[in-house]
C-alpha cells in the first residue's frame, strides 16, 4: 500500500527518534526509497540543532540577580 508524502512527513520525526512501530518504520523506509523530497526532509530533520544557551543563561542570571536584590531589600526593611 502506498502512502502520501503527508503521512510520511508526519511519521519522519517518530522515525528519527526511533519511537514508531516496526510497521511504520517499514512504510517510511519503502517510501524513502522512492521519494527524493521526503529523503531530503529526513536529512534536514536529522541534523542536530544548535542552540545559543549562553544568551538564555545570561538572561536568567540577570533575572535571578534582580530577585535576589529585591529579597535583600525586603529583609532589610523587615
Amino acid at each position: 500500500m502506498k502512502y502520501s508524502c503527508g503521512v510520511i512527513k508526519d511519521l519522519i520525526p517518530l522515525y528519527i527518534d526511533e519511537v514508531c512501530s516496526e510497521d511504520s518504520k517499514t512504510v517510511v523506509k519503502e517510501h524513502l526509497e522512492e521519494c527524493e523530497d521526503c529523503r531530503g526532509l529526513l536529512e534536514r530533520m536529522s541534523v542536530p540543532v544548535e542552540t545559543d544557551t549562553t544568551t538564555e543563561n545570561r538572561s536568567m542570571e540577570k533575572s535571578f540577580k534582580k530577585v535576589k536584590k529585591k529579597i535583600k531589600i525586603v529583609q532589610l526593611i523587615y
